[in-house]
């Protein structure tokens, strides 16, 4: 099954230069979330995390007063891969409400920081739909300073000896240098599961 991307821009049209900018870097820090389903833990955890991080230590401040955001910056782009295009639809839907008021991170950025990181797409998503073989591939054509690769959900404990080895071996192979992996397992098991697809 060949790999499906799907762009999506979580972010709004660009706005007339500022006198004051942000020593932005153009090439983003990319995240990948292999068989990523609807990626919600995902987006409300790692990357709300990622985008607060943008921002200096007082965010939270309530002073009222403007926060410096005349800092160096690298976009972030999370890349849910799966091979369900209802999940990576979803995905999507979750995202674009990473930003809104009503959100929880919103409550620690100010209005400035959340103009900001619309306005300059400081955080997008881009989904893929399909295998893991062709879906990385596409992925691999993407502008990227560094990958964060994740296998999360403890999903390796659903696959046997030699798919495990495949499986580790694709991921390996599509790493560069300065690329990071980031594996979820666990330790207990339900009962019903077959003893061959515990690792």
């Amino acid at each position: 099954m060949p790999a499906k991307s799907v762009q999506v821009d979580a972010s709004f049209a660009s706005a007339e230069p500022e006198s004051k900018k942000p020593h932005r870097l153009v090439t983003p820090e990319v995240v990948i979330e292999l068989g990523s389903g609807s990626g919600r833990k995902t987006i409300f955890t790692l990357i709300k995390k990622m985008a607060l991080n943008l921002f200096p230590a007082d965010i939270g401040s309530s002073s009222g007063e403007e926060n410096n955001i005349d800092i160096v910056q690298r976009p972030i782009m999370y890349v849910p891969l799966d091979i369900s295009a209802q999940a990576i639809s979803e995905a999507n839907d979750y995202f674009n409400k990473l930003l809104e008021e009503d959100e929880d991170m919103c409550t620690k950025l100010t209005a400035e920081q959340r103009k900001y990181l619309k306005e300059e797409k400081m955080l997008t998503i881009r989904g893929v739909v399909g295998e893991f073989a062709p879906a990385i591939r596409e992925v691999l054509a993407f502008p990227a300073h560094s990958r964060t690769w994740m296998f999360m959900g403890s999903s390796l404990g659903n696959y046997n000896d030699d798919e495990i080895t495949d499986f580790l071996t694709l991921v390996s192979s599509s790493m560069s240098y300065n690329d990071r992996f980031l594996l979820a397992l666990d330790c207990a098991h339900s009962e019903t599961k077959p003893v061959e697809k515990i690792v």
